[in-house]
Parts: C-alpha cells; structure tokens; sequence
C-alpha cells in the first residue's frame, strides 16, 4: 500500500479547487472530486506482476485560466470530403461540431461532464461514478480527483441513432498529464453506434489516465469502438467498465496504439439475465512499447454470454501481456462464455504472454478459453512476393488480414484508412 505524503495530498488539493474553478463546475462535482482526494491518502494497487504503476501516476495537471485555440488535427480534413461530422472536444470543450437537431428533439444529449451536471443533472448524476466506481481501482480515484475533461453520452429510451457518432477527444497540447472520462448511458430499447477516440499529437509527451463507464440498459443495443491513437513515447493507464442490463447487446472493438508503456484495467459486467457481449481487443506494438492488459468477462446474471477475442501484433523489443479473465458467479447459472488471445510476431525479439483464467462458481454453463502464438515464417513471404508482392507488401497483407475483423468494424472509411496507414508505417520500419 502506498501512503501519499501531507505535501502531496496538499497539493492535489489546491489543484483541485483551481480546476474546479476554472471549470465553473456545480458544488456537487467539486465535493466528488475532494471525496476521491481523500480515498488518495492509501492506495492500494491491485496485484498485476510486472506493472510499474508509478508510471502513470499524474506528474502536473495544467490548471492555466487561458487557454490557446487549437487547430484541428490534419486529418479532419479528409473526413470532411465523406460528408463525415465528427465532434471534437479540446480542454474540455466541444470546439467543433453539434448534434442534428432531430436527435435533439428526441432527447440525446452531448456535453461536457461540466455542462451534464449543471444542465442535466438528474440524468448524469443517475449513472456518474456508477459503473467506475472509486473502489473498482486506484486509476478511477486519480481520474475522478484530477478529471482534465469529461465528455457525457446520452441516448434515451426506446432511440434509435440511425448514423455512427464519432466523438474524437483531442488531448493535444503541453507536457502535462491528462485525465479524460467518457460517459456512455444508452437507455431501454435504444440502439446507437459509437467512435470514440483519445489523440493526441505524435511529438507530444505525456502521461494519460482515462476512465471509461458505459450503461446498457435492458434491450439496449450497443456498437462502441474505441479508438486510441497516442505518442509512442506516452505512458497511457485506462480504466474501463460496461455494465449491461437485460436482454441488452454490446458489441465493442477496442484498438491501442501509441504508449511506451501502456496499462489497461476493465471489466464488462453482464448483469441482467439474457445480456450478450461481443469484445475484440486489438493492439500493434513496436520498438520497446509495453503493453500490459488485464481483462475480465464478469457474469453475474442468468443466461448471460460473452465472445472475448484479443488480437496483438508485436515487433521490434516489443512486450505484451493480456492476462483475460471469465468469472462466472453463482446466479449466473447457462452462462456461455469463449475468450481467445492471439498474437503474432513479425520478427525475433518480441515477447507476448497470455494468461487466460476461469472462475466458475456456478453448475451449469460453456466457457472455454485458447490462446496462440504465431512467427510468420519465410514460406508464406516467399509465397507472395512469387507473386510479385514486395516483403513489405507481403507483410502488409498478412497483418491486415489477421487485425481485419477488428478494424473494419471502423464505421468511417477515412478513419479506418488512417488506422491502415499507421499499421503500414509501422511494418515499414522493419529491417
């Protein structure tokens, strides 16, 4: 257990009240911020061997009153020529694009955490710190205690969104460390699809905490891919937890790439009988990055059923670590759960461990679980460079194939070509 000094707690104090202040924010979101400060005084890290989680502890967090207008990152501009309306959010603020007034007039709501607990605060107080509760890991304190900005999703019940939304959170910008939230509460009977991507630019250092809750509730149906495209020289925490009622779908695709070392803790919860999850978890790591994933499949209702797959693809000194878990509690007895990890190594050098785990207390369910390591071998380059295929172009081919499944559930085509063109540059560096 670490201990925070007087001196330390002090000074997130002060720099609590500044963000508060800065922010405008209700008494309501200030008193959760210090009742997190205060949990700070022991933290007890869960047991992850191998985890220095003083990485991602926050170093400064910027409190400045003024802050600079920003441009857009670069690649908007190729959305805008496919009619695609992204919102994006900077410091905190929604700095481009709005919600169709039709969604509007339905009830859906995009804010910022500011403006949701002033504006909406029955609504966001309903589900806020509900999911991610502070108890569910120390990274959870320090995001809800230093939030940077929160972005707030509401679809109501019984909506059906018939566009993807694409919300990109900007983190671009100075030194210092940064704490994004997301929350996602879709309501009754409503269907939606999702983007949400964390970006920062790729010269910029940083530390980044981000803390993640999404609410299914009963028939829900939900599409979520998220989408983290950071520095490779960031050190990059998520803590993350979907909690799905009856009856409800999740289909989510998480992507990773950027962060020498990377941390990520999240849990989905099927809680209500019938609810369904379908994850696939995609990382590409290269040069010294570390990746370290620590997943559980948490049933605790009836007939509930979970399909976890985690893809990695690894070169250079890379490292990586999915430690995937399937817990099935007492009540959650026709449970039907697969979890599967495959990585693939394009050269010598890499290491990728896989620990996958099962605890079952009920009777009367499926789980299974697998895990595989691949080398690609000279043959299958021979094959397709006989072909007139390059090595390069060889290498392409066989990685885009093996993350395909994951990436093209992208719902934008110039999104999906970017995160293309990042695997391709990545394969380029190879000797």
């Amino acid at each position: 257990m670490e201990t925070l000094s007087k001196d330390r707690i002090s000074h997130w104090e002060d720099v609590i009240y500044k963000l508060s202040s800065r922010k405008n924010e209700t008494e309501q979101l200030l008193v959760h911020r210090i009742k997190a400060l205060k949990t700070l005084k022991e933290i007890k890290y869960p047991v992850h061997k191998g985890v220095d989680f003083s990485l991602f502890e926050p170093l400064s967090v910027d409190v400045e009153e003024e802050k600079k207008k920003k441009a857009l990152p670069n690649f908007l501009k190729e959305l805008e020529k496919d009619e695609v309306s992204p919102f994006v959010f900077q410091e905190g603020e929604l700095v481009s694009g709005s919600l169709p007034k039709d969604l509007k007039e339905k009830g859906v709501l995009l804010e910022t955490v500011d403006v949701a607990a002033r504006d909406h605060r029955e609504i966001f107080f309903d589900k806020f710190g509900k999911v991610v509760t502070p108890d569910f890991h120390p990274f959870a304190i320090f995001n809800y205690a230093l939030r940077t900005d929160g972005i707030f999703l509401y679809i109501p019940k019984e909506t059906r969104v018939a566009v993807p939304l694409y919300i990109l959170n900007d983190l671009t910008g100075g030194l210092m460390t940064k704490l994004p939230y997301f929350l996602l509460v879709v309501d009754e009977g409503a269907h939606v699809e999702v983007l949400y991507e964390l970006y920062s630019d790729p010269v910029v250092e940083q530390r980044v905490l981000e803390v993640t809750e999404v609410y299914i509730g009963p028939g829900a149906k939900v599409k979520l891919e998220l989408l983290q495209d950071l520095p490779e020289s960031a050190n990059v925490a998520s803590v993350r937890k979907s909690l799905q009622d009856k009856e409800s779908y999740l289909k989510e695709t998480s992507i990773w790439f950027g962060g020498v070392n990377s941390y990520s803790f999240w849990v989905n919860q099927l809680a209500g009988e019938g609810s369904r999850v379908e994850e696939q978890i995609l990382h590409f790591a290269s040069d010294e990055e570390k990746y370290d994933f620590f997943y559980k499949a948490h049933h605790t209702g009836r007939r509930t059923e979970s399909d976890i797959l985690a893809k990695g693809v690894l070169m250079g000194k890379a490292r990586s670590l999915f430690d995937g878990m399937v817990r099935v509690e007492k009540s959650a007895q026709l449970t039907n759960s697969l979890l599967k990890d495959q990585s693939l190594l394009l050269e010598p050098g890499p290491v990728a461990k896989s620990i996958p785990g099962l605890e079952i207390l009920a009777n009367d369910v499926k789980v299974t679980h697998s895990a595989s390591l691949s080398e690609i071998g000279d043959d299958e380059i021979f094959y397709l460079e006989t072909r007139g295929i390059d090595r390069f172009g060889a290498l392409e081919l066989i990685v885009g194939g093996f993350l395909n499944t994951g990436l093209e559930s992208i719902p934008f085509q110039p999104v999906r070509e970017r995160v293309f063109e990042l695997v391709r540059n990545r394969i380029r560096t190879l000797k």
